[in-house]
């Protein structure tokens, strides 16, 4: 496999994220002007292929709000950390 930069492999992941690649519990909800909407797991697996580690699955309820995260990564507000 090619090694890429966290740089490289989120840039790829914005513009590869659409309907097709949500989850289907949220396509319904999915839009451009939110396209890491559904996109936790697909995220997780990619940069786990590229970057190695744990893949984490919990519930985090933030102001009352529910966020998915999946092996670090917090596709709601499009931040990748690893």
């Amino acid at each position: 496999m090619r090694r890429v930069s966290l740089t490289q492999l989120t840039a790829a992941l914005h513009e590869s994220w659409g309907p097709d690649t949500c989850a289907p519990e949220n396509v319904s909800s999915w839009t451009e002007a939110n396209p890491s909407r559904g996109q936790c797991a697909t995220t997780a697996i990619v940069v786990h292929d590229y970057f190695g580690g744990e893949l984490v699955r919990g519930e985090v309820h933030v102001g009352g709000v529910q966020v998915t995260t999946t092996g670090g990564t917090d596709c709601q507000t499009e931040r990748i950390s690893i």
